[in-house]
């Protein structure tokens, strides 16, 4: 029975520990032990994890009847005689049982109590023993920590280790998570609605009690801390725009001035020139500033500060400075003027928009009433665009889309909502999307009080050179065009001279100049181009239509701006029509009295005259110039 009880402690004890020869046993052999290990175990528990300070309890599983002795072997090698009462010198190991069985309860367990405790109780005839390991662990206690993550990423919130189970309360909500295993939670896309105290109660491996854990999360975003102030006994100014709960390291720091000569400075801890020097506890601490010596008039005003953060877009914000004697003019939030942007069908399609002040949040509308929010904080790669730009805080609102479609074509509008609460700025935006990547910058073209005719075609989304660039007119004439054919040098085809007009083939562009409008260049033209850089190598397009009248854009403006003239005529017209209609009634009276003496002829003539004097009014107001007309008789434009 020792043999075999031997054989069971020796495999419950780590690898590291056993002999080589144990290791060589038999298959059968070791079957047969693991049974005798788990089937013929008399005392619980088999093995035990303890916390230092806690009480020890072992028994046998079964009772002697009539037991004449219960003994305890501990790690130090000590025999105590449990059932006559004999202990240690302490009196912490006392005899203990649930049943009769023989039992032991060691109370304020040390690290001395790790080892194999070994109980033996005896009658007259049988004895039971069995031993099992105890591992005496730590003392565990309350823990505190604090955390910092950013908002949107993913993050597992540890609140303990090593625990069996444990019981959260979140902040700001009502619900009580129960989790098992380590005390942690997965936070998917966490915010700053989750920020405060989490607290849990844990269960930990070796202690009855259970423990408490606490962890005060703060969830930021890469904000900038703005401000100034004014030392009025040293004659200085100390303005910063640091990061605000974040534990980042600051790649560079850069402050502009807001005169109109835009002057940078790259700014950090020991550097200085002139009136100008770094400020603050240093770019590891995420802290961006700069000291203004002896401030002048043109150093009040709005600065331009800009940070960066490695693997992360640079982003920034203004700083408004102001003193009490020359105070600043407070910024009036405006959008500031847009430009027109084109692409093609499957390319990327970049959308940009600005304000004079901080923002907070931008989206945009597209032309089929589709919206858009692209977010600094949060870059998603399974959205279909994302944000660009150099932050919301510099009043910047961009929006790449990743592939732009035909319907994106047309007027979009980007809505910026300033950081100080108040209304809206919007702007907006004419995108145009082509089939190929090259692009018209305006596809219809009226040659109303135009002399000359200038088309341009241009790479989009970038700038891409071109091998070549020429134009099909609406009659079939084809125009081979590069940099080298300018307005000194043009081609002369007829009474007209071609030249080329915008970037050079270089910068992608494409563009054609000509001197004097004739009739064959009203029409559609091609313009066309081949890149120095493409896939399939084939050729890129896009027409431009040429005509005597206004585009809807232009008509609908024109309408508006005509009102006031038209309501004018209206009236005019009312006016005159009113003359007519009374001098003819003073005719008709005269002509009824000299009936009888008038033929049927004389009254013809009457009516023809007044037909032939309509004829030439209507004929008057109806007539037009011809293209031919508008030309100077000189024969040149």
């Amino acid at each position: 029975m020792h043999f075999l009880l031997s054989i069971a402690l020796e495999m419950a004890r780590p690898a590291s520990m056993v002999s080589k020869n144990y290791l060589t046993l038999s298959l059968g052999f070791a079957v047969f032990t693991s049974v005798i290990a788990s089937d013929l175990r008399r005392i619980l528990p088999l093995d035990l994890k303890i916390r230092e300070g806690e009480d020890l309890q072992l028994r046998l599983t079964s009772a002697l009847p009539n037991t004449v002795s219960c003994y305890v072997k501990t790690p130090l090698l000590t025999s105590f005689n449990l059932e006559s009462g004999e202990s240690d010198s302490s009196n912490r190991i006392n005899y203990w049982t649930e049943n009769g069985e023989c039992g032991v309860r060691a109370q304020s367990v040390t690290k001395d109590d790790t080892g194999r405790w070994r109980l033996t109780a005896k009658n007259a005839s049988h004895t039971l023993v069995d031993a099992t390991f105890v591992e005496v662990l730590d003392k565990v206690s309350e823990s505190e920590k604090s955390y910092d993550i950013e908002s949107g990423l993913e993050y597992t919130l540890m609140l303990k280790e090593n625990t069996k189970y444990c019981s959260v309360d979140q902040p700001h909500s009502e619900v009580t998570l129960l989790v098992g295993g380590d005390c942690k939670v997965e936070l998917q896309q966490p915010t700053a609605a989750i920020r405060g105290n989490w607290k849990a109660t844990t269960g930990v491996v070796g202690q009855l009690q259970e423990i408490p854990a606490k962890v005060e999360l703060n969830v930021y975003q890469d904000q900038l801390a703005v401000g100034y102030v004014i030392h009025h006994d040293s004659n200085t100014i100390n303005a910063y725009c640091n990061l605000r709960d974040s534990e980042k390291e600051l790649e560079f720091c850069r402050f502009v001035r807001p005169d109109s000569t835009q002057t940078g400075y790259q700014l950090s801890e020991g550097l200085h020139s002139g009136r100008y020097g770094y400020y603050g506890a240093g770019l590891k601490n995420g802290e961006c500033g700069i000291t203004i010596e002896t401030p002048t008039q043109e150093d009040y005003g709005q600065w331009q500060c800009s940070v960066g953060v490695k693997d992360e877009v640079p982003f920034g914000t203004y700083v408004q400075i102001s003193s009490g004697t020359n105070r600043a003019a407070v910024i009036r939030g405006e959008a500031l003027p847009t430009e027109a942007t084109a692409t093609y069908v499957h390319g990327k399609l970049q959308l940009r928009c600005e304000a004079n002040v901080p923002i907070s949040y931008c989206w945009f509308l597209g032309p089929d009433g589709e919206i858009f929010t692209p977010t600094q904080s949060l870059q998603q790669e399974d959205l279909p665009y994302k944000y660009i730009g150099n932050g919301f805080g510099k009043g910047q609102c961009g929006m790449e889309i990743k592939t732009a479609e035909v319907k994106h074509e047309g007027q979009w509008t980007c809505h910026m909502g300033p950081s100080t609460p108040g209304f809206e700025l919007i702007s907006t935006i004419d995108v145009a999307v082509s089939e190929t990547p090259l692009a018209a910058k305006n596809r219809h073209i009226s040659t109303i009080n135009q002399r000359t005719l200038t088309l341009e075609c241009r790479t989009v989304p970038e700038k891409i050179s071109i091998s070549y660039c020429r134009f099909l007119m609406p009659d079939g004439t084809g125009i081979h065009i590069s940099d080298e054919i300018s307005e000194n040098n043009p081609l002369l085809l007829g009474n007209a001279h071609y030249s080329f007009y915008g970037d050079g083939l270089r910068l992608g562009g494409c563009g054609l100049k000509v001197d004097r409008i004739l009739p064959k260049h009203l029409g559609t033209w091609t313009c066309a181009a081949r890149l120095e850089v493409s896939i399939n190598n084939s050729e890129v397009f896009d027409t431009i239509v040429v005509s005597t009248t206004e585009s809807s854009s232009q008509n609908a403006a024109g309408e508006e701006n005509l009102t006031a003239s038209a309501t004018a005529g209206i009236v005019s017209g009312v006016l005159i029509l009113a003359g007519l209609l009374a001098a003819g009634s003073v005719y008709t009276v005269k002509w009824i009295k000299a009936r009888q003496l008038q033929d049927n002829t004389s009254r013809l003539e009457v009516i023809s005259a007044s037909t032939d004097e309509s004829r030439r009014s209507s004929s008057s107001t109806n007539s037009g110039i011809s293209l031919a007309d508008m030309a100077p008789r000189n024969g040149r434009a």
